[in-house]
This record gives structure tokens, sequence and C-alpha cells, in this order.
């Protein structure tokens, strides 16, 4: 099963507040915070929230899980992504990089994912 919309920009956000410092294991970050950072829909992160939480990329610091924390298997599986973009993981598909030479009115690149180029 791959991820829910909004899911690796809320992984990877997570990953890039935490990752860095030597005890990632125990640094934290509030669920808002990334709704705010991001300015993503509240919703949508939950359901990544929930969804990593289930997977066992995420843990939840609190009983309302609002405080999240990064898992190893998540720094691993986070770093795997970055390290080999062009694999996929589990959770991650391989990056794709489109460039248009020439005027497009917009792209479909799943069933509800359409964007408008101009």
């Amino acid at each position: 099963m791959k991820c829910v919309p909004a899911s690796d920009q809320v992984l990877h956000f997570i990953y890039k507040s935490v990752a860095p410092r030597a005890d990632y294991f125990h640094h934290y970050i509030e669920l808002s915070t990334v709704t705010e950072k991001l300015r993503l829909d509240a919703n949508d992160v939950q359901e990544a929230f929930d969804y990593f939480v289930n997977e066992g990329l995420l843990e939840s610091l609190s009983d309302e899980g609002l405080v999240v924390s990064l898992t190893h298997a998540g720094k691993v599986e986070i770093e795997r992504s970055i390290t080999h973009p062009q694999r996929e993981t589990e959770h991650f598909a391989v990056q794709v990089l489109m460039h248009f030479h020439a005027p497009v009115a917009s792209v479909q690149s799943g069933n509800q994912s359409i964007a408008e180029i101009k």
C-alpha cells in the first residue's frame, strides 16, 4: 500500500525537523507545526500521521496524537528514498520529473491529481 495524499511531504518535513539532532529518538514535533509550516489541511496531515503510525514510521507521544516522533524505521525509510531516489521503497514511489518543451494546459498524474500548467 502506498502513501495517502500529502504523506511524503509530511514525513519528509518531520525527518528534516527531527533527524539532524543526535537524539532524534527523543525529539518530537507537534502536528500543528507540520500543518502550519507545510500549509496543508489539518485533516490531510492527520491522515498521513495515522498512516505512518500504523506503518511503524512515526509514533505518537501523546494520547491525543498531537505530538509525534520519528521511529528508527521511519528514519531508515526516508534516508533510503533520499540516497536512492531512482528506487522505490515500501512507502515511496520513484520520483518522476517531467520537462515540458511546449505549452501544456494540464497534466494528469493520477486518478485525482491534475495540475494546471501555464
